[in-house]
């Protein structure tokens, strides 16, 4: 590579985009900041692109984000929500109770009885003093239940096996939780 360059949104051109500084070792990629200072707030798409030794250029690389104003001042959470799943709306998921403060650090049981077996998702938002609710977050999880009780195991067998291929079973009883027999 002897060129790379970025935009954002409209292409000015092969070659006349902004440039991104190249050093002698690309081995370990390139690491670059991007201004967003004159960006307004809304989605946008980066796009980069590099030219090679032979003036040929790669395709252009694209990826969407979102700049957004942040708030200096950071609000006291005033409530955290969960749901399962189906977004119920904002404010209408489980309320979790919580003391009112800038940083939370909370562990809570979440009731999963209405839940059935299978993958579901656990979202978790919260809402600062002023009304305002943050992105919600989520995790995937596997839920399986057990089906009664799982019986009392009185015996098995165990196949020993030497390096000669000789191959043994032995019946074991187990007489109590920590002691069994063969």
């Amino acid at each position: 590579m002897v060129w790379v360059e970025y935009f954002i949104n409209d292409d000015p051109g092969y070659g006349m985009a902004t440039s991104i500084p190249l050093n002698d070792n690309l081995d370990n990629g390139i690491s670059f900041t991007i201004p967003l200072d004159d960006q307004h707030p809304g989605f946008k798409n980066l796009h980069i692109r590099a030219l090679d030794e032979g003036g040929n250029w790669s395709t252009t690389y694209s990826r969407r984000f979102l700049v957004q104003d942040i708030p200096l001042a950071v609000a006291d959470v005033d409530g955290l929500e969960y749901f399962f799943n189906e977004d119920p709306g904002f404010g209408n998921g489980v309320s979790v109770p919580i003391t009112s403060s800038s940083k939370i650090v909370l562990n809570f049981t979440a009731d999963l009885s209405d839940l059935d077996a299978g993958f579901h998702q656990l979202h978790v938002r919260s809402k600062d003093k002023e009304g305002r609710w943050s992105t919600t977050f989520y995790k995937s999880f596997y839920l399986s239940t057990l089906q009664g009780v799982a019986p009392d195991i009185i015996s098995t067998r165990i196949l020993f096996k030497s390096g000669s291929g000789l191959r043994e079973w032995y019946q074991c009883s187990f007489y109590s939780r920590n002691q069994f027999g063969y």
